[in-house]
C-alpha cells in the first residue's frame, strides 16, 4: 500500500505561515504609522470639533511657543464626561501648531490648594455617591496659557464650546501685551453716574468686569468728555444723563466714522421698586439716534414669549407663577447674518421693558433690524400698566400681533468727513433696552445678556472671526409654536407613522435585500 503524498498539505502550512507573517507585518506597520498619521471626520454643522482657520492663522503667526497647561483632578472625566472634548481639542492644538504650542497635563494631586490658588485655579464642589450617601468632592479643571512672559487662566473649565475662542483670545492678548499694545483692546464706556444708585458700582456693576474678563481695556467716560478717537469703539448705556457737551462729543464721534453700540430706553423704569414706567421727555441722545436712522419709540413691547417668574400673590398668602409680557425673551435669529455672530445658539437674550425700534433712512443708510420679538407681540402705549399681577398677557393675546424690532444695526460704507470706505466703515448698533445689562439680570440669572453686550463690542471692534468662534456650538432650536391643535396633532401623527411604520419597513427591506444578495452569491 503506497503512502499518500503530503506535499500539498505542507505547501498549505507554508502558505499559512507566510500569511501570518504578512499579517503581523501589516499590524506592526499600521501601529507605527498610527503614531504619525491622524485622521478624523467632523460631521457637525459648525465644525465644533475642529480648529478654525482663524485659530490656525493665530498659531502660524506665533514667534515663540505658547504653553497650555490643563490642571485637572484625576477623575474629573468621570464626573464631567463632556471634558473629554478638552483633551481632544488640545491635541488638535499641538498637532496643528507645528511646534508652536506645547500642551501639558497636571494632576492636581501633585499640588497643594495654596499653589493652585496662586495660579488662579479654583475648585468646584461636585456631588457624588459613596456607599449610598451623597458626598461633596472638590474637583479641579483649570486651564493656564503662557506666552512670552504673559499668562491667562480659566479658573474652572466647564464651558467646552467657548474653549477655542478663549484660547485664541488669550494668545492674541498675551502677544499684544508682550509688544506693549494693550491699548489695542481699548473701548470707551459711558453709563449713568451716581455711585451706588446707578453707576459702575450700582445698577451697572457687571459692565466693567464683564468687559475686562473678555479682554477689553475700558476707558470710563466722565464729564467733561474728552475728544473721542474714532479708532476706539464706544459703548453707551442709558441716555438721561447726557448733556449738550456729551451729545456734541458723540455726534462728532459718529460723523468721524466711529463705531458705537447704544443700550437705550425710551422709558424710565423704577427697577428697584414698583417697576413703574415713565416716558422720557426731551432726551437729546434719543433724538440724535433718531437722526441717525434709529427711532426708539415711546411704547413697550409685550410678548407671550417671555420670562416666567414666581411672585407672591397680591394678598401675600401664597406664591404664583406669572408670565410677565414685558420681560421678552429673544432667541438667535438665523435669517439675519449678524444675529448668529452676537447671540449664543443655546441661550436667549432677556429684554426688560423693551421698546420698538423704527428704522429710517439717515446718513446715507437705512439701518436693518437685528433682533425682533415674536410675531405674536403687541404694543402698549402710555400711560403704562406694568403691574405683574395685571392683565397685560391677556391684552397682548387679544391685541394686534406683529414682530417688532428690538435692536437694529447699520454699517456705513463711506465716511462723510474723511471719505474712507470699505473695511474701515463705521458700525452702529442700537438696542432699545438699557436695563438688559443692568442689575435686573439678577432676577433672571441672565448671564447671556452680558455675553450679548460683550459680543456687540466685539462686533463694533470688527472681531468677527473671534465672535464666530465664541458662538461655535451645536445649535439648540427654540420650541416651535403651533397656531392650532390640529397642526400640532398632524406633526405628531406623521412622527408616529415614520417611527412605527416606515422605520420597521426600511429595516425589513434592508434585511430582505441582504438575503437576496447572499442567495445569488451562493448560487
Amino acid at each position: 500500500m503506497k503512502a499518500k503524498p503530503i506535499s500539498i498539505k505542507m505547501c498549505s502550512v507554508k502558505e499559512y505561515r507566510v500569511q501570518a507573517l504578512l499579517l503581523s507585518a501589516i499590524v506592526v506597520t499600521a501601529a507605527l504609522l498610527s503614531q504619525r498619521l491622524y485622521a478624523r471626520l467632523d460631521m457637525t454643522q459648525q465644525r465644533t470639533y475642529s480648529l478654525s482657520a482663524y485659530t490656525r492663522s493665530i498659531l502660524n503667526s506665533l514667534e515663540g511657543t505658547v504653553t497650555i497647561t490643563w490642571f485637572r483632578s484625576y477623575n474629573i472625566d468621570g464626573y464631567l464626561p463632556s471634558l473629554q472634548y478638552v483633551e481632544d481639542i488640545l491635541a488638535e492644538y499641538q498637532r496643528t501648531a507645528d511646534g508652536r504650542c506645547l500642551v501639558l497635563y497636571k494632576d492636581t494631586e501633585e499640588l497643594s490648594p495654596q499653589q493652585l490658588n496662586q495660579l488662579g485655579i479654583v475648585a468646584r464642589q461636585i456631588e457624588r455617591n459613596s456607599n449610598n450617601t451623597q458626598v461633596l468632592q472638590n474637583l479641579y479643571s483649570g486651564l493656564l496659557c503662557e506666552y512670552r512672559g504673559e499668562s491667562r487662566v480659566i479658573p474652572f473649565l466647564s464651558d467646552i464650546y467657548t474653549l477655542e475662542a478663549d484660547i485664541a483670545r488669550f494668545i492674541t492678548e498675551m502677544n499684544q501685551d508682550a509688544q506693549g499694545r494693550k491699548l489695542d483692546r481699548s473701548v470707551y464706556v459711558a453709563f449713568p453716574e451716581g455711585g451706588a444708585e446707578n453707576g459702575a458700582t450700582g445698577n451697572y456693576k457687571y459692565v466693567l468686569p464683564w468687559l475686562e474678563y473678555a479682554g477689553f481695556v475700558p476707558i470710563t467716560l466722565t464729564k467733561p468728555y474728552p475728544e473721542l478717537h474714532p479708532e476706539i469703539p464706544l459703548l453707551v448705556i442709558g441716555s438721561s444723563y447726557f448733556d449738550a457737551d456729551m451729545l456734541t462729543a458723540v455726534d462728532t464721534f459718529i460723523n468721524r466714522h466711529g463705531s458705537a453700540v447704544f443700550f437705550v430706553s425710551a422709558n424710565t423704569i423704577d427697577i428697584g421698586g414698583s417697576w413703574e414706567a415713565t416716558p422720557k421727555k426731551d432726551d437729546g441722545l434719543l433724538e440724535l439716534l433718531a437722526r441717525s436712522g434709529f427711532a426708539v419709540q415711546t411704547n413697550l413691547v409685550m410678548d407671550p414669549v417671555n420670562f416666567r417668574m414666581t411672585l407672591p400673590t397680591e394678598d401675600g398668602t401664597r406664591y404664583e407663577h406669572i408670565n410677565y409680557p414685558f420681560w421678552v425673551q429673544v432667541f438667535r435669529q438665523e435669517a439675519e447674518a449678524v444675529s448668529p455672530l452676537l447671540l449664543s445658539a443655546a441661550k436667549p437674550v432677556q429684554f426688560f421693558w423693551p421698546s420698538e425700534v423704527v428704522c429710517t433712512a439717515a446718513r446715507g443708510k437705512t439701518p436693518l433690524p437685528l433682533l425682533v420679538s415674536s410675531n405674536r407681540s403687541a404694543l402698549q402705549q402710555p400711560p403704562y400698566n406694568t403691574d405683574p399681577h395685571g392683565t397685560q398677557l391677556t391684552a397682548a393675546a387679544n391685541g394686534e400681533h406683529a414682530a417688532y424690532p428690538l435692536a437694529a444695526f447699520s454699517e456705513r460704507g463711506v465716511n462723510a468727513v474723511s471719505g474712507i470706505s470699505g473695511a474701515d466703515s463705521a458700525r452702529l448698533l442700537v438696542v432699545a433696552d438699557e436695563y438688559c445689562v443692568s442689575s435686573a439680570v439678577e432676577y433672571t440669572n441672565s448671564d447671556a445678556n452680558l455675553d450679548f453686550m460683550v459680543n456687540t463690542v466685539y462686533w463694533i471692534a470688527r472681531q468677527d472671526a473671534l465672535l464666530q468662534l465664541k458662538n461655535k456650538q451645536p445649535a439648540v432650536l427654540p420650541f416651535r409654536y403651533f397656531e392650532s391643535d390640529t397642526a400640532f396633532n398632524r406633526i405628531i401623527a406623521a412622527a408616529r407613522i415614520f417611527n412605527l411604520v416606515l422605520v420597521p419597513l426600511l429595516i425589513i427591506g434592508a434585511g430582505a435585500a441582504l438575503y437576496i444578495l447572499r442567495r445569488r452569491n451562493h448560487a
